[in-house]
């Protein structure tokens, strides 16, 4: 049981991960990588036929000479290559021949071992061949598992993804709290829709108003203002815990710009073909393709002497040694002490038959750096070529002393006539050209302004920021206005908002006193004489009117809260608190000395509060 959860839980990873990179399945058979290797191709050609037609025997020999190519170009994974067979396992597969799809996809996997796809579709051909052999597709499929998190850009953009994630379900979670506190207040705000202002409207009508006028709040400044309107909405219904969850999303809602751009980097480090290129070369792969990304890439940022560096590896691997010394030249008068250029032009001398200047090269990086493993292997390298066999054996000594698998390995691989005599030093998974990293900045930053256009139409960073900034304020004041958390309670007879000190409980119901006095058949009740009470009532219900009416003047909305109304308070305080910000943000551009100063839009800004103020206050005023 526990191996089936794991094959599902494996399956579902590689398919949520493949689309989170934007990355279809490779189905078309192309030559794409091989234009500047006419005699690659003819290989890959050769053992395409031998897989297609089946011959088990030809495909090994063709197979033995493809990795040949990988010790010519000294790449440990060959991935374009690699993406052609894929394709054709492909192919092979919808056209019912299992076992051919299979040679297929092992290919890709014995060419290009760093490859989660193809691990993955190696396990995916197995097991639709045969479901019950279960190492058969089991390995594969831990195999690519392996493969997908030692991808530099993988683990990098795992945690970028994460935060995605995060707000994702953080907005998912606050959906699903404010639908159940909505439902679960319905009866309530239906009896608050109809005094949404102290008009004589039935329940239908006053619903109609609140959805015209958040509607028109959404169409002026976007789902921002839609959204950071349902927590003063629900606020007043809701006891303390559920007033810190709507604060706590009120929160971060408003700081989302800041996390908006990480949670782009995710995608862009999976979509940028710079980025590619550069995971690419730190994990072994070559493709040809990757030299032109790399080129353009230096040419935006001409002092990345990382990128110079990679470019000097890639074209010497092509013999194209005129190029790769330009490049390496460039890196090391910018940076004389950059070891991976040092080592590297080394290895260009090396590969020109100048064994006495690599000697030279490698002994000024070990200068720097004494315990380079590539600079004392190919310092070994360069001395037997010289026949100097004692100081040979001396370096592979200290090489197997700093890292003895690794050394046996390389040892172990010169069995191959076609092995590389020389190694390039290997990079860590951060580090990434400085080029690539900025331009998966800019590249995240663009998708993070495409985000945030969706939910702020007409509104900027800055102003969701202002905005932001005025909604919580407006929040903070309706919380302290509504005392001491639920103290307010709306009478189920007349919709009027009482305080329960002033109440009793008639057949379980909390009533307000008035509707308790005016119900009672009594001369006398628990305040005295009925008379007295009706008089106790009337004077406790003109305080809070001109205490509500006065609130609602320096700000409309905020005398309708503290009277209970929470639906229109909370309507109108949007409103305020998006006006009220706006002032603001204008004003202290005019107090900075803004040039030049925003004096039209500061004058409309005030002429359209103006109207706003003229229409809601006189609406909101509560009369006897």
């Amino acid at each position: 049981m526990r191996r089936l959860i794991l094959f599902f839980m494996a399956a579902v990873l590689f398919h949520a991960t493949a689309f989170a990179a934007g990355q279809m399945p490779v189905t078309a058979v192309t030559e794409g990588g091989f234009a500047s290797l006419p005699e690659l191709a003819e290989s890959v050609r050769q053992l395409d036929a031998a897989v297609t037609t089946g011959n088990g025997a030809d495909t090994e020999l063709r197979l033995t000479a493809l990795r040949e190519w990988k010790g010519r170009l000294s790449a440990q994974n060959l991935y374009f290559v690699s993406d052609y067979f894929l394709a054709r396992s492909y192919t092979l597969a919808r056209e019912g021949k299992q076992a051919e799809a299979v040679a297929a996809a092992r290919i890709a996997a014995d060419i290009s071992p760093n490859s989660a796809r193809a691990w993955a579709s190696l396990a995916e051909r197995n097991f639709a061949a045969a479901a019950a052999d279960y190492g058969g597709w089991f390995d594969p499929l831990v195999n690519a598992i392996g493969a997908y998190f030692a991808d530099p850009l993988t683990k990098r953009a795992v945690g970028y993804n994460l935060i995605a994630l995060m707000v994702f379900s953080v907005i998912m979670a606050f959906a699903a709290f404010a639908a159940a506190a909505t439902a679960a207040f319905r009866y309530p705000m239906i009896r608050d829709i109809r005094r949404l202002f102290p008009l004589d409207a039935d329940a239908k009508a006053a619903a109609a108003v609140l959805v015209i006028l958040l509607v028109a709040l959404a169409a002026g400044l976007g789902w921002f203002a839609a959204a950071l309107a349902l927590p003063l909405l629900l606020a007043g219904y809701l006891n303390w815990g559920g007033r810190a969850v709507l604060l706590a999303f009120l929160v971060f809602f408003a700081a989302l710009p800041l996390a908006g751009t990480r949670a782009g980097k995710g995608i862009a480090l999976l979509t940028a073909r710079d980025a590619g290129a550069a995971s690419r070369f730190i994990t072994g792969g070559f493709e040809p393709d990757d030299i032109k990304v790399l080129e353009a890439a230096l040419a935006k940022h001409p002092s990345d002497t990382r990128l110079m560096f990679m470019l000097g590896a890639m074209n010497r691997r092509l013999a194209r040694y005129d190029a790769a010394d330009g490049y390496l030249k460039r890196a090391i008068q910018l940076d004389p002490k950059n070891i991976p250029a040092l080592v590297e032009t080394g290895n260009l001398n090396f590969n020109r038959g100048e064994f006495r200047d690599a000697e030279i090269m490698y002994k000024n990086a070990l200068g720097l750096a004494p315990s380079s493993f590539e600079a004392h292997y190919n310092l070994g390298a360069a001395f037997l070529e010289q026949f100097r066999t004692a100081e040979s054996n001396t370096e592979l000594d200290i090489v197997a002393r700093l890292d003895g698998p690794r050394a046996n390995a390389m040892i172990a691989a010169k069995a191959n006539k076609f092995a590389p005599k020389v190694m390039s030093v290997r990079l860590g998974f951060m580090e990434f050209p400085a080029s690539v990293e900025s331009s998966v900045d800019d590249a995240a930053e663009g998708l993070a302004k495409k985000t945030s256009a969706f939910f702020l139409w007409n509104t900027t960073r800055e102003g969701h920021f202002m905005l932001a900034g005025g909604y919580i304020i407006a929040f903070a004041a309706a919380i302290a206005l509504w005392g001491m958390f639920g103290v307010h309670i709306i009478c189920p007879s007349c919709g009027a908002t009482f305080m329960p000190m002033f109440s009793k409980a008639i057949k379980g119901v909390l009533k307000c006193n008035q509707c308790v006095a005016m119900s009672s058949p009594k001369k006398s009740g628990i305040f005295g004489l009925k008379d007295n009470k009706v008089r106790q009532i009337l004077h406790y219900q003109a305080g809070r009117r001109e205490t509500s009416n006065m609130l609602n003047l320096l700000m409309p909305g905020l005398g309708n809260v503290w009277y209970g109304s929470y639906l229109g308070g909370a309507v109108l305080l949007v409103f305020s608190a998006a006006f009220w910000t706006s002032l603001l943000g204008c004003g202290a551009l005019l107090l900075a000395g803004y040039r030049p100063a925003p004096g039209l839009a500061y004058a409309g800004l005030l002429g359209a509060m103006a109207v706003y103020y003229i229409v809601a206050v006189p609406l909101s005023m509560r009369r006897k």
